[in-house]
């Protein structure tokens, strides 16, 4: 299960970097907005493409925030844990900002085919600031994890090693 939880984690890392790359892209689409007067095919087709991508990296986050949520609570389930409860707490937040971040998605979307290059960038811009607060939020939370599992991990091994000895003084 702690390899498991391991790999979700790493998976989420590479997730958060993927999305640090995405919100240069739409950067760059805000500099061209800036540059032109109007959007022609090209531009817009750049627009959908970010969308469609976004979209992806949304549902990947949020599935990797899943799995780390049913870990969490598989693991040791009759325990009552502050850490645990406070990881699940937060990873439940996680997935609530994803959800508002779909829900921009949308928006952004309806507003390209519209041709609204104004709301469509402030809904961008709008989408750019709630994707680097998710951002921070998954990094801490992943950091959190990985104490969490490293303190469980130390506590199977302490008790590994009192029944041992136990065993050794039998």
């Amino acid at each position: 299960m702690l390899k498991e939880q391991n790999e979700n984690i790493n998976s989420l890392e590479k997730s958060l970097q993927n999305q640090d790359k995405k919100l240069n892209e739409l950067d760059k689409l805000q500099k061209l907005n800036k540059e032109k007067s109007n959007l022609d095919f090209k531009d817009q087709k750049k627009i959908e493409d970010f969308i469609n991508r976004q979209k992806n990296q949304e549902e990947m986050m949020k599935e990797f925030t899943k799995k780390l949520s049913e870990n969490l609570e598989e693991f040791n389930p009759k325990d009552k844990d502050k850490n645990k409860e406070e990881l699940l707490r937060r990873l439940d937040e996680a997935e609530k900002q994803s959800k508002k971040n779909e829900d921009l998605l949308k928006e952004l979307e309806e507003l390209s085919k519209k041709l609204d290059k104004n709301k469509l960038f402030e809904k961008a811009d709008k989408l750019k600031q709630n994707s680097k607060n998710q951002s921070k939020n998954l990094e801490q939370l992943v950091e959190l994890t990985k104490r969490f599992y490293v303190e469980k991990k130390a506590e199977q091994i302490a008790d590994k090693l009192n029944e041992l000895g136990s065993k050794k003084k039998n």
